[in-house]
């Protein structure tokens, strides 16, 4: 057997020290280090309550399609005085779920923004988003008094040239031979009137728009009510003034031949 000398020994002693003082004071310095390290909170988003205030004080709101697939958020009555409004848009096409946000600022006379149903690569290349169905759009409102509003919208793609649409609610439908050759469409349940209305409102606010708007004439609409009034007219409104049509009864069911027009209620005397 080899032997080593004395010294040779010693050292390789020193060395297997040296070795592992410097693994314990590293392995150590490490576990302080992550003992002292503060977790960055996570920042929750905070959702505000929808549909708080009264009616009366809620805005008038039209969701318009475009030929080219875009929606066009449009704000256009604020009974409620705001600085501004942040929209999200969520919806559903085909078994995914989609979602877009804009900001609007009242303050500088804004007034609209406009979303696509698409998406574009960096080389230019259009990606659509088939068999959009609609689902909701919430409003959250900030200024002096904020508040927040969520309300349904069905969105139309009449590739099948269909001649009856209804809503997401199930509560409107319209059926016209005109409709045929509408392409795109939204029925959208807005949160408040554009003008007020003589009698009382006994439905939700539908509004409806088209692509080609103008290629609809005449049409049938049946609205959902609240109660069996018998005294139930529709009115629609063609984006100046109401119009009043006289409505059939079935049970909480109103029904009228009615003009195109951008939005439709139910009330009675």
């Amino acid at each position: 057997m080899k032997k080593f000398a004395p010294h040779i020994l010693i050292g390789l002693a020193v060395l297997v020290v040296v070795i592992v003082g410097i693994v314990v004071f590293t392995v150590g310095k490490k576990n302080n280090t992550n003992a002292n390290v503060t977790p960055t909170p996570t920042k929750k988003k905070v959702s505000k309550p929808v549909n708080q205030i009264p009616f009366e004080e809620r805005p008038y709101v039209l969701m318009a399609p475009s030929a080219g697939r875009e929606v066009d958020v449009n704000v256009i009555k604020i009974p409620k005085a705001a600085d501004s409004v942040e929209y999200l848009a969520e919806y559903q096409f085909g078994t995914s779920l989609g979602g877009n946000e804009q900001f609007i600022d009242l303050q500088k006379g804004e007034h609209s923004k406009q979303f696509a149903l698409y998406s574009r690569s960096a080389g230019g290349k259009t990606s659509y988003e088939e068999d959009v169905q609609g689902g909701t759009l919430r409003l959250d409102f900030a200024g002096q008094n904020a508040y927040s509003l969520q309300q349904e919208w069905k969105y139309i793609d009449n590739k099948n040239k269909q001649t009856t649409f209804a809503s997401k609610d199930g509560k409107f439908s319209v059926a016209s031979k005109d409709l045929g050759t509408i392409r795109y469409g939204i029925i959208y349940n807005s949160p408040g009137l554009p003008e007020d209305i003589e009698g009382n409102r006994i439905s939700e606010v539908y509004t409806l728009a088209f692509s080609a708007p103008s290629a609809v004439k005449k049409a049938e609409v049946t609205i959902v009510t609240t109660t069996g009034a018998t005294d139930a007219t529709i009115m629609g409104w063609t984006g100046k003034e109401w119009r009043t049509y006289e409505a059939s009864m079935n049970g909480n069911t109103a029904t009228a031949s009615v003009d195109f027009n951008e939005a439709y209620v139910v009330v009675s005397k």
